[in-house]
């Protein structure tokens, strides 16, 4: 009898421990997903209110098939151009979302990557390559492609328009800073 009542204890107190484990990781699992949405809304009042114009929406494919709203913003002949993910389903990504700019000026493109690195457009002759740059535009990564001549090109087409990219990479921080 002692045993029977022992393990009907013992049943009860692993269940009670499952079904409170259960509820503590949707509990976590919709607190996270309400913070995303939120973010979200705050992402988007905060382009409005700093006159964005809503570009287009655009579906993407992903495992949840969520949506880009992407928004443009012309000022002093620069254009600059962010995109917002639209949730449409619970997500289980545990990556902060923060939108990147990318600012344009005629044939100067320049993106934000994260605070202190950037990523330029620079043409090698016939063709365009991608680099990384921090706050100065000095190089952070290097190509192990690249031989000292390209390395020299790309130092050299830098320092040329090093103007125009360092106007290109305060507007992008300050409307980094808007959003």
């Amino acid at each position: 009898m002692n045993d029977k009542v022992r393990k009907k204890i013992n049943l009860k107190r692993i269940s009670k421990n499952v079904l409170i484990s259960i509820g503590l990781l949707v509990l976590i699992f919709g607190g996270y997903n309400l913070k995303i949405r939120m973010d979200e809304k705050k992402y988007n009042n905060n382009l409005e209110n700093h006159g964005w114009k809503l570009e287009e929406t655009m579906d993407i494919a992903t495992d949840n098939n969520n949506s880009r709203k992407l928004y443009e913003l012309k000022e002093d002949g620069i254009t600059y151009n962010t995109y917002v993910m639209m949730i449409k389903s619970p997500q289980l990504k545990f990556k902060d979302y923060s939108p990147s700019i990318i600012a344009t000026k005629g044939k100067y493109q320049l993106s934000h990557l994260d605070k202190k690195s950037f990523a330029i457009s620079v043409e090698l002759g016939a063709h365009k390559t991608t680099v990384n740059v921090d706050n100065n535009l000095n190089l952070t990564k290097n190509n192990p492609n690249w031989g000292n001549k390209d390395e020299n090109k790309i130092k050299e087409y830098i320092s040329k328009n090093k103007d125009t990219y360092l106007k290109l990479l305060k507007g992008v921080q300050e409307k980094k800073a808007e959003l």
